[in-house]
């Protein structure tokens, strides 16, 4: 299991529940990890490496005898904190560049390159980053799996991400797969740098 789901269950429930916890929902990941034909290398690497990895432990939680609205609240903070403590600060750090908006945009683009995304680019200039996401991987296997919900926790986790990250980029969004939208939207802008009009 990811090392910070571990550390969640063990902080949040005390170790015995918490290995516990973390004992059965590795057992749920194996045989997750066994259920994924057809699959890309790519796509793959998404599936072991966080979508799967979320669904067994929120499978598990229910299982144990958790309701599902407690589930919920468990993986909003669970996945909002590994955020908050990993990415959100890389995206803090690299946010204080001067040339951080063509850098991020950059770094961006590169990550949606496969086929775990149906993209339309929108904008790409030196002031607008836009594009529309119509499939995500995440938002169809946590359909196919039967737990929608979870791909809202994701969605937000861009909100987490990018809200006022830097002084160099603005982040707005209408609509979101997650939320129930026909697509999610990303619109980043360059915000107005020292000096410049």
């Amino acid at each position: 299991m990811k090392k910070f789901i571990k550390t969640y269950l063990i902080d949040e429930f005390g170790k015995r529940e918490g290995e516990s916890l973390d004992e059965k929902a590795e057992q749920k990941l194996a045989q997750l990890n066994n259920n994924a034909p057809g699959k890309s290398k790519t796509q793959q690497r998404y599936l072991m490496g966080s979508i799967f990895p979320v669904i067994s432990v929120y499978q598990t939680f229910q299982q144990s005898g958790m309701t599902k609205e407690k589930a919920i609240i468990h993986m909003e903070k669970m996945i909002g904190e590994n955020t908050r403590n990993h990415t959100r600060k890389m995206w803090e750090m690299l946010g204080k560049l001067p040339f951080f908006f063509s850098l991020f945009k950059l770094m961006f683009r590169k990550g949606l390159t496969g086929d775990s995304w149906d993209v339309s680019w929108v904008a790409d200039n030196k002031t607008n980053f836009e594009f529309e996401i119509h499939r995500c991987l995440w938002h169809d296997m946590f359909k196919e799996y039967g737990c929608p919900e979870l791909c809202a926790i994701f969605c937000h986790n861009d909100e987490i991400n990018f809200t006022d990250v830097s002084k160099y980029l603005k982040f707005y969004r209408e609509n979101s797969l997650g939320y129930g939208g026909a697509y999610c939207d990303f619109h980043f802008y360059a915000k107005e740098r020292p000096g410049e009009k």
